[in-house]
């Protein structure tokens, strides 16, 4: 199976940006912009050159991007929290590898829906 793209995982508009470019956006049509830098300046994720087109090491360092303001956000409560792994042990792919699960919880009001909508977080 080929490995995952930026747009797998989040949309056939999502790119990677690697040069001073325009991004058009609108109110009915908003655009998130993370900085590749905002996370290789983390002690814990020096993501590297190369790093930036795997979606994997995206969500990965989001993860725990939440992770550590959840954990640091005394003044407020969030209303996304990704809570501290539980750390296992796994074999994948015929390699033992650490395994890291987190809890997200979505917290909106009660609105008897299956599903969080965004607009209600």
């Amino acid at each position: 199976m080929p490995a995952s793209t930026i747009a797998n995982f989040f949309g056939a508009n999502a790119a990677v940006l690697t040069s001073t470019t325009s991004v058009t956006a609108s109110a009915a049509d908003p655009a998130l912009v993370i900085k590749y830098s905002d996370f290789s300046a983390q002690a814990w994720d020096n993501l590297t050159a190369g790093d930036e087109t795997d979606p994997e090491k995206w969500i990965a360092a989001i993860t725990r991007k939440i992770r550590d303001f959840s954990n640091a956000n005394t003044d407020d409560v969030p209303n996304v929290v990704i809570t501290d792994p539980i750390l296992g042990l796994e074999t994948r792919e015929n390699t033992l590898k650490r395994r890291f699960s987190y809890s997200l919880d979505i917290y909106q009001p009660d609105s008897g829906s299956a599903a969080p909508d965004p607009d209600l977080v």
